[in-house]
């Protein structure tokens, strides 16, 4: 797994990778400088767009953010992240946002769910129903963990999707922090899409609408997986 140090000096980036053994939660958090002006309405703010035809991802996100792009250390997952453009490093946790792709056959889903496959479902809603379970018991593995909500009837990209808003502690780091996250996770031509916004819980309303509007902007494109789950 990912080390996970939170930021406690002017220049450390913290980089609290929840699950990066997995693909369902990737939070990340940066230092940066607290006049970033990420909590402005999402209709004042222009837009940029983020496309990757042969993961079959499209994502609107503010123009004053910029994305990255890198593989996770751990697993075959394909990530991005999305973080402010700022002019220099600060205290201030600010939040962050990323998308995890990943491959149902790299984590084990795709076995599994011919294994419980269940008369009554698709192979997707089975992948999914696996992938779901999975997740929550490596969620729960977080010091402090609490569900704030499960939904399990979301819709991300008019596709059947699970999301979870949770609180979860560090008390490794000097600051302890208390911080609240949100993820969505579906499954798609035999790959895991995950989409996580996490903030400090004191601001996550604020930066909430934000991240929202991302989240209702992405869209799953492009043909179909030949590698889809049968």
């Amino acid at each position: 797994m990912d080390k996970n140090p939170f930021c406690y000096s002017r220049s450390r980036v913290m980089n609290n990778s929840l699950l990066a053994s997995g693909s369902m939660v990737l939070i990340y958090f940066i230092c940066l400088n607290p006049n970033v002006d990420a909590v402005n309405s999402s209709s004042t703010v222009q837009k940029s767009i983020y496309e990757d035809p042969d993961m079959g991802i499209r994502i609107e996100y503010p123009a004053n953010w910029k994305p990255f792009e890198r593989a996770s250390s751990t697993t075959n997952a394909n990530i991005i992240e999305f973080v402010p453009i700022v002019e220099s490093e600060h205290d201030p946790l600010t939040p962050f946002f990323s998308i995890s792709i990943e491959d149902l056959d790299d984590v084990g889903i795709s076995n599994k769910t011919k294994t419980d496959l269940s008369l009554n479902m698709s192979s997707e809603e089975n992948a999914l129903n696996v992938l779901t379970g999975r997740n929550l018991n490596l969620a729960e593995s977080l010091p402090g963990f609490n569900v704030v909500e499960l939904n399990r009837t979301y819709l991300l990209s008019n596709t059947p999707a699970h999301k979870i808003i949770y609180t979860f502690e560090d008390p490794g780091s000097p600051l302890h922090p208390v911080f609240e996250s949100m993820s969505v996770w579906t499954v798609r031509d035999n790959r895991a899409y995950t989409i996580s916004f996490t903030a400090d819980k004191s601001g996550f309303l604020d930066y909430l609408p934000t991240a929202q509007d991302m989240l209702d902007s992405f869209s799953l494109r492009g043909p179909p997986n030949t590698n889809s789950l049968s």
